[in-house]
């Protein structure tokens, strides 16, 4: 721990910093979801190509992989979910380059829910676990040591309703307990000017997409090639430009590139020990340094 006051510097080479991208989907499986599922079918391995093009990157997907209910034992504790709705599955493709899924019933709202239980233990004492635990049939931790400490972090929900009893701000203290920063969210989910009657707007995702800098695409347009060439723009955005300090700052005081000060408009703090700097600003550069105040 530094003396209150200093300022510290930490130093990144710009090459050695970027490039780590870990990306998390979560599709809803309801019966709702046959269309939508289909549009994440048709586009979802482009999308990954795109990204492993430009980055290291790690993907996971959150979704029943075929048809029938889904039993999971935990000790003494069975429990077993319906069987409705429509599945999908990762491709071969995919599966052989080392991506992931886990076989798991997404329901209309327990997406945040899943997600926070695959970064739990079984046996994890805290109580947002206990929480998303309750609201899901699956198996913990599947993403253990899953996002890297350097990695710019994605999650990107797929659904038609919004999220219940597991919620946005529960979502938001555990990835704190989890002490993972640098989240983006993304979400397909119903807007207040979505067309299709079915849908409930994702105010729950959509807080989380604003606060987090990420941004919510329509679950109700017919074709969705377009939301997913602006998703795999505005995720490849994040690399290269988003870096771990190793205390949380109180203030970023200044930050250089190749010994000269950037304005206060090239870099921004986003989380207690994140700092995002526009890549632009970064063009052709070799090392960043980063003075910041800590917080004592």
């Amino acid at each position: 721990t530094s003396p209150p006051g200093e300022i510290i510097k930490k130093s990144f080479k710009v090459t050695q910093s970027s490039g780590l991208l870990d990306v998390v989907w979560v599709v809803d499986n309801s019966g709702s979801m046959e269309n939508e599922i289909e549009q994440v079918r048709e586009n979802l391995d482009r999308f990954i190509l795109a990204l492993e093009n430009v980055s290291n990157a790690k993907f996971a997907l959150l979704s029943k992989e075929k048809e029938g209910p889904i039993t999971v034992t935990i000790g003494n504790s069975t429990s077993t979910s319906n069987s409705n709705g429509y599945p999908l599955k990762l491709s071969d493709e995919a599966l052989a380059k080392g991506h992931i899924q886990q076989h798991v019933e997404v329901t209309s709202d327990n997406a945040l829910a899943v997600f926070g239980y695959a970064l739990c233990s079984g046996s994890d004492p805290d109580r947002l676990c206990n929480e998303a635990r309750s609201r899901v049939t699956a198996y913990p931790h599947f993403l253990k040591d899953f996002f890297r400490p350097e990695s710019s972090k994605v999650l990107v929900v797929v659904t038609d309703d919004n999220a219940k009893s597991f919620e946005a701000s529960q979502m938001q203290a555990l990835l704190r307990n989890k002490n993972i920063n640098n989240l983006t969210h993304f979400s397909f989910q119903g807007l207040p000017e979505s067309p299709c009657p079915t849908t409930t707007v994702g105010s729950e995702y959509q807080i989380l997409n604003r606060a987090s800098g990420g941004a919510a695409f329509d679950v109700c347009e017919e074709d969705w090639s377009d939301s997913f060439s602006k998703l795999t723009s505005d995720i490849k955005s994040l690399i290269q430009s988003v870096f771990n300090l190793d205390q949380e700052a109180l203030s970023i005081d200044s930050v250089a590139l190749d010994g000269i000060k950037l304005g206060a408009d090239q870099y921004q703090q986003t989380g207690p020990n994140t700092v995002e700097v526009s890549k632009e600003a970064m063009k052709n550069g070799k090392e960043i340094v980063i003075y910041y105040t800590p917080k004592n």
